[in-house]
């Protein structure tokens, strides 16, 4: 289901203690959460003064329902969280977590998760964050720090985000920093994502806009979640399910240039109704080309890229683009088999210009090809109503 779909059916840091009072008052409401025209998961949740109850319903590997109950203490503190895990008309998640439950101490945070059978972990962490979800974690989970957070008066702080099933403390904390009365800047392990808030800390948008995903969040006063999560099963039903995010296509591609084999592995992303090339390549200013991995690209035999040298070997390929989209390059680096945003600078071979033409018809997935001729080829790179080429000869 669509966005619109959505939209007509429901018509520097320190870590410190955030336990601080909120005065939190009796509220309901709902977060929706895209990517392009995609619906990747909904939220609805109540908040008391001394609990938070909610259910979040995400479509990664078919529709299923998290539903937690967090008790809080006078000052606003999580205590105790439960959460039980279905797919949408009964039955175990893909993952196959039937529960999880976290009590939170002074120092310490214990979780059960429950499989067929029981296992207790046991985390040094103190208030951390708990997260619920796929994808998308809880927002009203998320709300809850953000909120006592906001009391601290502090407008830079560190709080330790932790899922009900880590097997591991998480080792980089969560920074939040507030500018003004509405915004806050939210980072963890180098993304980025930037929120609108109140004055309570009520979240009220979340644009990651910077990181790999690219999602976006949007708050509702309330949301039927139950409606919502029976017509995404419908829809999957009738082979309409959604793709996940993280699971771009990956292919390859084989071609000879003169005397050169040339091999290319890389994965699909889709477009899902984005204009890609809008301020940057989905907003980079450096793309990996692809998506997951970072793209590898391996040549028998010395080439010629735009008048520059590539000797025969493996490399890997990003694309360059200002934020005007002025112009683009693509960038040849010596550093392989690395996740697709990891990357030296400091290991460029070399940066040739990228030719721009318009596709008479657009391409959902993008798409790498070699096109060979006479006297050489060009590689190219199609996505949405864009190519981008560059001629590729052997030496």
């Amino acid at each position: 289901m669509s966005s619109r779909s959505l939209a007509r059916l429901i018509a520097c840091s320190s870590v410190v203690a955030i336990a601080a009072p909120v005065g939190a008052q009796n509220a309901t409401a709902g977060f929706v959460v895209t990517l392009g025209n995609d619906t990747t998961s909904v939220e609805q949740f109540t908040r008391t003064s001394s609990s938070l109850t909610g259910d979040v319903v995400t479509r990664q590997g078919g529709t299923a329902i998290a539903h937690y109950v967090v008790m809080l203490n006078a000052s606003g503190a999580p205590t105790k969280l439960d959460i039980t895990y279905q797919k949408f008309g009964g039955g175990v998640p893909a993952n196959g977590v039937k529960s999880v439950s976290a009590t939170y101490g002074p120092d310490s945070t214990i979780i059960v998760i429950m499989r067929d059978t029981a296992i207790t972990r046991r985390f040094a962490v103190k208030d951390p964050y708990p997260m619920v979800g796929g994808l998308a974690p809880s927002l009203g989970l998320f709300e809850l720090s953000l909120s006592r957070i906001r009391a601290t008066k502090m407008d830079t702080l560190s709080i330790a985000a932790l899922a009900p099933g880590a097997a591991a403390a998480p080792r980089l904390m969560t920074g939040v920093k507030f500018y003004g009365a509405d915004s806050a800047r939210i980072w963890t392990q180098g993304y980025v994502q930037y929120a609108r808030v109140d004055a309570t800390g009520r979240l009220l948008g979340l644009s990651g806009r910077e990181t790999t995903q690219k999602i976006e969040t949007r708050r509702l006063p309330a949301l039927d979640v139950q409606k919502l999560a029976a017509g995404f099963a419908a829809g999957e039903a009738q082979g309409k399910a959604m793709t996940t995010v993280a699971s771009s296509a990956k292919d390859s591609v084989k071609a000879t240039v003169g005397s050169a084999q040339i091999s290319i592995v890389y994965f699909r992303p889709t477009a899902r109704g984005r204009d890609v090339f809008t301020n940057g390549v989905l907003g980079d200013t450096l793309w990996r080309t692809g998506a997951n991995d970072a793209t590898m690209f391996t040549t028998s035999s010395d080439l010629v890229v735009a008048g520059k040298t590539v000797p025969a070997g493996s490399y890997t390929l990003w694309t360059s683009v200002p934020r005007d989209n002025s112009h683009y390059e693509l960038v040849i680096n010596k550093q392989t088999k690395q996740w697709g945003t990891v990357y030296d600078q400091a290991q460029d071979l070399v940066r040739v210009p990228l030719s721009v033409g318009k596709r008479s018809s657009p391409m959902e997935a993008f798409q790498i090809s070699v096109e060979p001729s006479a006297n050489g080829g060009a590689l190219k790179l199609s996505w949405a109503g864009t190519d981008l080429s560059v001629p590729i000869t052997s030496k």
